[in-house]
């Protein structure tokens, strides 16, 4: 009966020992802040291994330190400081690695706003887990774990909580005195991203190189801008020489966006079994086929409509720009608001969630004065008439925006656009109106899954041969994605056959929006080899672009023209009128007749730099004139 007096005295000794060693050390004071600050360094380090240098490791604790300071400031216990701190830090860190397994791209500034967007097609992308990132993820919870261990043995929870709100403020104000030291300071060295995104980030690491971008997300001002000066250019291309108006004149024009539709025969000779887009190709009655250099590749959809809507360049805008998110887009002049003023009616439909990209918005203050989204195809009362983080694929393909619709993974398909854009139509028309109709479709879109496909198993088709199975991790993407483009060929080809037999004078013009986020080295040859880096650059912005009309024309277009100029090419061939707008892009076409972000094209078709195209007089009235319109409303 005595051992257990001797050992509770035994304890009471030893406790009142590390209670003394406590408090000489003052172990509550500055123990937790301490190794948080200790938590957050280590695992910037970890995450950004195995090549990074002092400076961007310093830079980058930099930058991750403020989420610390504030996370210690809240009325949360020191083991959720670290846990919280640990899954913000390592989820950007996988969205950046899962980005660039799924869309070849890491992740950029803008996507952090973004976000409700990418959980609405979450569904249809499988998590990538690289061996690395894992490895990482798990080095990281362990420094997690040993850190509340550690806090838990050594400290007095009512003491370090009583220091807790005091240790948060001061390391917050040091925190953001010196990231708004090194800020204002100009220390940070910041450097435009002009070659490989991958290299950029994998050298200045994660955290910096999203700070470097939202320090060039600014829109600079035109060199010597004035209102006085944009009213001089315009004044100057006031009277023009237009074309002769086409014979007979349109009463329908349909633009079809579509979702991430590639024609690698515009690239190179690819290396496939069978032509995925045989309709496309045999069309030539009143047709014309092009290339179209877009901004961007495997996402980002709305910057390709912002282009053609706007007639505005992106190479004017600063990297990784999202206008629909980012500026005001209201009362900005469109090819939608100047039909309407030509007393048409405009009518943007898009057979998905309304509040993508924010279109709600956006649309109405371009001018449209319809939008159809996904949750009006359907005469029945749809159940998807907003998103949803934890609705799962099996519930969008079996009830989706209504069961009489025809869907494509869980996607409205093109096919059924097509026929709600004829419906719409016939409706302007029965009206007395003409109609200009703008479909952004979305069956092709990323996320190409097996299991996703499964309804047309038995009616695809392989495009690939066995070594290339065998060689490649992308293969079965590449099968469903070709899949894909073959069943849009014929949605096309369809609405084609439908229009031919229509009285009505209708024009279609058809461009994909981006290119698959898919790694494709399928070819033969590609027509950049030997051409130079800016050529072979090129090769992942190159889209197809159609025109085709239902009576005789004879089609004005270049060959291969950038996005922004298609909405001008539209109207010059339509016989509507031109704006001084509009004769300052033929102008400026005339020069360089593509110009993007990533590269330009002058008239001989050489490939040149953006800031090369820049230096030319009339692209600069093109850059003063865009920002009067965007900007000064």
């Amino acid at each position: 009966m005595k051992t257990p007096i001797v050992k509770s005295c035994a304890d009471e000794a030893q406790s009142s020992k590390t209670a003394d060693w406590r408090e000489k050390l003052k172990i509550d004071k500055w123990f937790p802040w301490t190794l948080a600050i200790m938590n957050t360094f280590i695992m910037i380090c970890v995450f950004l291994m195995p090549e990074l240098s002092h400076q961007a490791v310093l830079y980058n604790f930099l930058l991750a330190l403020p989420l610390t300071a504030i996370l210690c400031l809240l009325p949360i216990g020191w083991y959720a400081v670290y846990i919280i701190n640990f899954i913000i830090l390592s989820g950007i860190f996988y969205m950046n690695d899962f980005l660039l397994n799924v869309r070849s791209r890491p992740l950029h500034f803008i996507d952090l706003f973004c976000i409700r967007d990418g959980l609405n097609l979450a569904d249809h992308y499988t998590p990538v887990f690289q061996s690395d990132m894992m490895i990482k993820i798990i080095c990281g919870a362990c420094i997690v774990f040993l850190s509340c261990f550690s806090v838990h043995k050594l400290c007095n929870k009512e003491h370090f909580r009583r220091w807790k709100v005091i240790s948060g403020a001061v390391l917050c104000a040091t925190a953001f005195t010196l990231v708004a030291a090194f800020h204002f300071g100009e220390v940070w060295k910041v450097e435009a991203i002009e070659s490989s995104e991958a290299e950029y980030y994998e050298r200045n690491g994660l955290l910096f190189a999203l700070y470097s971008e939202y320090i060039n997300s600014e829109i600079a001002v035109p060199e010597d801008y004035s209102d006085e000066k944009v009213t001089e250019i315009l004044n100057t291309y006031a009277v023009g020489n237009d074309s002769v108006p086409a014979v007979t004149e349109p009463v329908n024009i349909i633009v079809i966006m579509n979702e991430a539709l590639a024609d690698y025969s515009l690239i190179g000779t690819p290396d496939f079994k069978e032509d995925p887009l045989p309709k496309l190709h045999a069309m030539e009655q009143n047709c014309f086929k092009g290339r179209c250099a877009v901004n961007i590749f495997g996402g980002r959809t709305c910057n390709t409509e912002f282009e053609f809507l706007t007639g505005c360049s992106l190479m004017f805008f600063p990297d990784d720009s999202i206008p629909y998110l980012q500026n005001s887009l209201n009362g900005v002049p469109s090819f939608a608001s100047e039909m309407e003023q030509l007393s048409w009616k405009s009518t943007a439909i898009h057979p998905y969630f309304g509040q993508e990209w924010k279109r709600t918005q956006v649309y109405p203050g371009l001018g449209f004065s319809d939008f159809i989204a996904g949750d009006q195809f359907s005469n029945q009362n749809t159940q998807l008439t907003e998103p949803s983080l934890f609705r799962n694929i099996s519930e969008v393909q079996s009830v989706g925006f209504g069961s009489d619709l025809e869907y494509v993974r869980g996607f409205i398909s093109d096919a059924e656009c097509y026929r709600k854009i004829l419906k719409t139509a016939d409706t302007a028309n029965a009206a007395g109106s003409n109609s200009f109709l703008f479909a952004v479709t979305i069956q092709n879109h990323g996320g190409y899954q097996k299991d996703l496909f499964e309804e047309f198993e038995s009616q695809s088709t392989e495009y690939l041969d066995a070594s290339y199975h065998k060689g490649s991790e992308d293969a079965d993407a590449i099968e469903q994605y070709l899949n894909l483009t073959r069943i849009s060929d014929d949605a096309f080809a369809e609405l084609v056959e439908k229009l031919e037999t229509s009285s009505t004078p209708t024009v279609v013009v058809m461009f994909g929006d981006h290119q698959p986020g898919i790694d494709f080295n399928c070819y033969k040859d590609r027509l950049s080899d030997g051409q130079g880096e800016l050529a072979q650059k090129s090769d992942e912005y190159i889209v197809p672009y159609v025109l085709w009309a239902n009576y005789d024309i004879t089609w004005d277009a270049p060959e291969f023209v950038s996005i922004n100029y298609l909405s001008c090419i539209l109207k010059k061939n339509c016989g509507l009128p031109l704006t001084s707008f509009d004769r300052l892009r033929e102008n400026a076409m005339e020069h360089y007749p593509v110009l993007t972000k990533n590269f330009a094209v002058d008239s001989n078709g050489n490939f040149v730099t953006p800031a090369t195209a820049l230096e030319d007089p009339v692209v600069k009235e093109y850059q003063t004139v865009q920002y009067s319109r965007l900007f000064s409303q």
